[in-house]
């Protein structure tokens, strides 16, 4: 570009410069219009790789901000400074931490008899709501798995309040999910699950990144979410030890797994639909 804009300028001045003063001698001519032109687009040589250079620094800077928030918005703050300084995240044990699983019901059903688009676009705006909510509690969604849904709260050892706060989103999710159906109409449910315990962090693999815990919280979880009832939340005895005295949780029960395993667990109740002293009631196969 720049070495084109010299060229023209050279030629254009030569030119007018020729049919305006016929009596100049050529050689002072050559050198008086080469200097000039020479001057000028070295100038806008200077100007083009200065606007280039701010272009390219606002792309970028663009860029770093999109990948920095995307980043935050998946990954605890110690794992993105290890990635930024090309290292491997080391795994971290946690002393406690509180996972929550959640999980619809009829979603099978929902499959086959809706087309995948308008399934996958309910999912898409059910899940960007559930996103912004786990958010505002300052909790961290794990992963979602077709129609499951994973947060976990804890993963700074200095929090006090992580199973506090995992509940009361489950409350808040819950009762997205289910204002949700109204404007939908499907025939789904949603049922909860929440453990806390010891647990692992990080990063497993080389490529394609995804965090995740590992440990016992999250296999109780897991468990607690298939045995508690539609619409319903169902907490392990350290989530409910560890939860303040706001939230209500009648009594204790003994739930027996698919393995046969005995589990003990507590309704999460909104006291606000069934009241401090709610009368509350399990399913039936439930052993007190």
């Amino acid at each position: 570009l720049a070495i084109g804009l010299y060229i023209t300028t050279f030629c254009v001045l030569s030119v007018w410069f020729s049919l305006s003063h016929p009596s100049f001698e050529a050689d002072f001519l050559l050198k008086l219009i080469n200097s000039f032109s020479l001057i000028c687009a070295t100038g806008l040589c200077c100007w083009f790789i200065r606007y280039n250079n701010n272009h390219c620094h606002n792309k970028n800077r663009d860029n770093l901000t999109v990948t920095s928030t995307i980043l935050s918005n998946t990954l605890p703050p110690r794992v993105i400074h290890a990635l930024r300084d090309k290292r491997q995240p080391d795994l971290k044990f946690h002393r406690c931490i509180t996972v929550l699983f959640a999980d619809m019901s009829g979603y099978t059903r929902l499959c086959q008899q809706t087309p995948i688009v308008q399934t996958v676009n309910f999912l898409d705006e059910l899940y960007s709501r559930f996103d912004s909510i786990v958010l505002s509690f300052g909790l961290l969604k794990i992963k979602t798995n077709g129609d499951q849904y994973i947060i976990v709260g804890g993963l700074d050892d200095n929090e006090q309040d992580a199973a506090e706060r995992v509940c009361e989103c489950a409350m808040a999710l819950r009762q997205c999910f289910l204002q949700q159906l109204q404007y939908t109409c499907q025939p789904l449910s949603i049922r909860t699950g929440i453990a806390s315990g010891q647990g692992i962090s990080g990063i497993i693999g080389k490529t394609t990144y995804c965090f995740d815990v590992w440990g016992q919280a999250v296999n109780n979880a897991a468990r607690l979410e298939q045995l508690t009832d539609r619409n319903q939340i169902l907490v392990c005895q350290e989530t409910r030890r560890m939860s303040g005295s706001k939230l209500h949780f009648p009594k204790g029960l003994s739930l027996r797994d698919k393995q046969n395993q005995i589990l003990s667990g507590y309704y999460l109740v909104d006291s606000e639909l069934y009241g401090a002293s709610s009368d509350f009631q399990p399913r039936s196969f439930y052993r007190r």
